[in-house]
């Protein structure tokens, strides 16, 4: 496909395979083909008028003389051409070079849309769904801030260039922009990279965009911002034994959503800790936390066995007790549209949903919301207490005789 040929070409064939980025020099159609494919369209010393449809793999476009409409789905493209409009979706980042970038149809879809100069031309309406346009010099963003074809709320509001990530699969994380998970490694470096700017109070915004395999412990990190899974999945590595954070600690505010968890027979995936401390969390310094539309699993459908792994109030969403040691602030952990599939046995306290609920004097400030929550799980201690929703509650211990229906409602 790398010779020109002076016509387009479609691939009937669904297991069509190639080793390396497929070199094209005249219009391809890919939509069949099941394995994603990386397509670079290279100069051809000629004007040209192309249509290339993708099926995941990345893009890149290097012809000054060629005018590109790119349906289908691409995870990333790269642009230097006479005009490219998007009529299909990238996942990634979108980084144009040259030319003219146009996303005018409402089947235009590309989260962050990155201009490396001043004098690329750009056409983007307020139908397309396009998250944000920044650019990488500081000429290229000051262009894009006055131009007048793009929507207001689609311009980075910046007066400085931005720098493309690395450490995602795109994004710049913000909630026009979130950084792309799609590795394990790309996962872990949301924990050890940007725990500092998490614990510090900065709110960050995640999208996951492939299934990811889950291989270490984050329960030393904090976790402060927006998780979107967008129905994907979090499965535990065969290497994990015992019981797991997820997403380490709340730090202010962990809101995590549209998440599939799956844990394994020897290693339990739980969401967030809570009454817990180490090296980078403080102990009952926790924030607020939400799950909505988060399910959790075992991998096969079997018995997660916690029995001698020291797991004492676990549970697939919160781990230790909710419990916040500040009388000026109330945390709120809100679960809604959450469902747990997964059944465990364990000698110690176990629970679906809350691992421990601590309403002791001192730390009435967190505050528990629950909603068309359902446990389809065998949920079985062996020598301690075992719950559908908490596997360990001290919210009555002090005044329960001086407890009413209305000063519950204050907390749970």
């Amino acid at each position: 496909y790398s010779e020109p040929k002076g016509y387009s070409v479609y691939i009937t064939d669904p297991e069509f395979k190639v080793s390396e980025t497929l070199i094209v020099t005249a219009g391809i159609d890919l939509s069949r083909v099941t394995e994603k494919v990386d397509v670079k369209y290279e100069n051809v010393s000629k004007d040209q008028k192309v249509i290339l449809n993708t099926n995941g793999g990345t893009l890149e476009v290097s012809d000054a003389n060629v005018e590109v409409k790119h349906f289908g789905t691409a995870s990333k493209s790269t642009v230097s051409s006479k005009s490219y409009e998007e009529k299909g979706t990238v996942v990634g980042d979108t980084l144009v070079n040259g030319g003219k970038y146009i996303a005018t149809s409402s089947e235009a879809e590309a989260g962050t849309v990155l201009v490396s100069s001043k004098d690329v031309e750009l056409n983007i309406s307020s139908s397309a769904k396009v998250g944000t346009v920044a650019g990488t010099t500081d000429e290229a963003q000051a262009a894009i801030k006055s131009n007048t074809n793009i929507p207001s709320d689609k311009k980075l509001d910046s007066d400085t260039a931005v720098v493309p990530t690395t450490d995602f699969a795109g994004g710049l994380g913000t909630e026009n922009s979130p950084y792309l998970v799609s590795t394990t490694e790309q996962f872990n470096i949301l924990f050890t990279k940007y725990h500092e700017k998490m614990k510090n109070g900065e709110y960050l915004y995640f999208s996951q965009v492939a299934d990811v395999v889950v291989n270490m412990d984050h329960g030393d990190y904090y976790f402060n911002g927006k998780y979107n899974g967008n129905n994907y999945k979090l499965i535990a590595d065969d290497s994990l034994i015992g019981i797991c954070s997820v997403f380490g600690v709340s730090k202010e505010n962990a809101d995590i959503l549209n998440l599939n968890v799956y844990s394994t027979k020897n290693a339990g995936l739980f969401l967030l800790a809570y009454s817990f401390n180490s090296k980078n969390t403080d102990l009952y310094i926790n924030g607020s936390s939400s799950f909505n539309n988060v399910n959790t699993y075992v991998v096969n459908d079997e018995v997660l066995d916690l029995q001698g792994k020291n797991s004492a109030n676990f549970s697939f969403f919160v781990y230790g007790a909710i419990y916040y040691r500040n009388a000026e602030k109330q945390i709120t952990v809100s679960l809604k549209n959450c469902n747990n599939y997964a059944s465990v046995i364990a000698n110690d306290r176990c629970a679906a949903f809350i691992g421990g609920y601590d309403g002791l004097d001192d730390g009435r400030h967190a505050k528990l919301v629950m909603q068309d929550c359902t446990n389809y799980g065998n949920i079985t201690a062996t020598t301690d207490n075992a719950g559908a929703i908490v596997s360990n509650s001290y919210a009555f211990y002090s005044d329960w005789s001086n407890m009413t229906e209305e000063s519950t409602k204050e907390w749970v």
